[in-house]
C-alpha cells in the first residue's frame, strides 16, 4: 500500500462507490414490492451521490490529479456478492444486504488506515467514518423495523 498515491486512493474509492451503486441498481428487479424497490433506489442513488462526493474532495486533496482507472476488484468491497442469486428480496432482506455491503467498505477503509500514512491516512480515516456511520444507521432502521442485525 505505501506506493499508492493519493490520486490512486481517490480513484479507487470512486470506483468503489460506484460499484456499491451498480450493486444496489441490480437488486432493484428482485425487490418483493415498490417499497423495498424505493429502498434499494435510494441506497443507489446514495452511493452514487458518495462518489461524486468522494471526487470532489479527493480532487482537491490530490491537486486535480486522479489516477487512470484501475482493472482491480475494487466492484466487491461494497457489496455482497451471495445477494446477487436472491430472487426475492423484502424489506429485512434489503436492509440485511445494506448492511452486510456497509460493513465491508467499513472494514476495507479501516485496514487501508492501518497501512498508510500521512495525507493518505487522514483520507482513508473520513472513508472510515463515513462507512461507520452508515453501518450505524442501517442498523438503526433494521431495528425499527423489528429486525435483528446477522452478522
Amino acid at each position: 500500500m505505501t506506493g499508492m498515491t493519493l490520486g490512486e486512493a481517490v480513484r479507487n474509492a470512486v470506483e468503489v462507490e460506484l460499484a456499491a451503486g451498480r450493486f444496489y441498481d441490480g437488486l432493484v428487479d428482485r425487490a418483493r414490492t415498490s417499497e423495498v424497490r424505493r429502498v434499494l433506489e435510494s441506497l443507489a442513488g446514495q452511493e452514487f451521490r458518495h462518489a461524486r462526493a468522494v471526487r470532489s474532495v479527493g480532487m482537491l486533496l490530490a491537486s486535480g490529479e486522479l489516477a487512470a482507472p484501475d482493472d482491480g476488484p475494487l466492484d466487491l468491497v461494497e457489496t455482497a456478492p451471495a445477494w446477487m442469486f436472491v430472487e426475492d428480496i423484502g424489506l429485512p432482506e434489503a436492509l440485511q444486504v445494506a448492511f452486510e455491503a456497509e460493513t465491508h467498505a467499513y472494514i476495507y477503509y479501516d485496514a487501508l488506515v492501518d497501512v498508510t500514512s500521512g495525507s493518505l491516512q487522514g483520507f482513508f480515516r473520513q472513508l472510515k467514518g463515513r462507512e461507520e456511520e452508515h453501518v450505524r444507521d442501517v442498523a438503526r432502521l433494521i431495528a425499527l423495523v423489528g429486525g435483528k442485525v446477522r452478522v
